[in-house]
């Protein structure tokens, strides 16, 4: 007992290990976090071709410390109370994304793989130089959110300028191909609705409707109106992307998802219908 009264918390850390490590031994196996939105790792089976491995990827010590970290017991309170920490301190980025005004969250991209980037433009090049004389080619260039919507951004952020990266890409393609500048019309979309989701990459409905509407324009036709769309829409509330699988940020907004149940039985694909 004097000892226990002399190093107190060294006995209630042994305490603590213990108990975590029994509860880690009771508790199920989780294939899925729903809080991060993908799959948990699994306990890797004990090989000597897996405890030899030189590949850390592979190697059995490596993928057992990944498999304790992603079961850990409470796993989904630990990465929340951080969060809560996190945001006391008065931190606004985690993981890569940032924390933006309206409770959107955005990429931190500060910099391109221009090795990447240049091979990106070379692959393209030659995919519209392999099709270019057997069907009319448009391409375009989907913004992210934080070009889009850089009212929302904290001050400071210097993300890259896509838009000048854009026109580097368009600039460089072979002719025969026609580009569509998707920025003025994500700008429209996003000064009259929502056009990106709030805690995911993707645009929302309502932006790839003004994506579509533009490109259909640009071909001489007319697109449905959105009206005729209205009467068909359904939504699914509750959404959390990816944005908030990567930073967790405990008191992010979920969204809400409007899809549109279009009656289609068939398509025509070559001057034949199909179902």
């Amino acid at each position: 007992m004097q000892t226990l009264k002399k190093y107190p918390l060294v006995f209630l850390f042994a305490a603590f290990l213990l108990i975590v490590s029994a509860a880690n031994l009771l508790t199920p196996d989780r294939e899925k976090s729903e809080l991060e939105n993908r799959p948990l790792a699994q306990r890797p089976k004990l090989t000597a071709t897996a405890l030899l491995a030189k590949d850390q990827e592979n190697k059995y010590t490596q993928r057992f410390e990944t498999y304790l970290n992603d079961q850990f017991v409470g796993r989904d309170g630990w990465i929340t109370l951080k969060s809560v920490s996190e945001s006391a301190l008065g931190k606004i980025e985690n993981n890569g994304i940032v924390y933006g005004s309206d409770n959107y969250l955005f990429d931190r991209y500060e910099t391109v793989d221009e090795r990447r980037f240049s091979m990106n433009i070379e692959l393209l090049g030659t995919y519209l130089a392999s099709y270019r004389d057997t069907a009319p080619i448009t391409v375009a260039v989907i913004p992210n959110s934080y070009e889009i919507l850089a009212d929302k951004l904290p001050k400071g952020l210097q993300n890259v300028n896509q838009a000048a990266r854009v026109t580097e890409i368009y600039s460089a393609l072979p002719g025969g191909a026609d580009t569509l500048d998707l920025f003025p019309v994500m700008r429209l979309a996003a000064s009259e609705r929502q056009a990106y989701y709030r805690t995911d990459h993707h645009w929302t409905t309502w932006g790839a409707y003004n994506a579509y509407r533009a490109f259909v324009e640009s071909r001489g036709l007319k697109a449905v109106e959105f009206s005729v769309l209205e009467p068909l829409r359904r939504e699914a509330p509750g959404f959390y992307g990816t944005y908030f699988s990567k930073c967790k940020l405990f008191s992010a907004v979920p969204d809400t998802i409007e899809w549109y149940d279009i009656p289609v039985s068939s398509v025509t694909v070559g001057g034949e219908e199909k179902p």
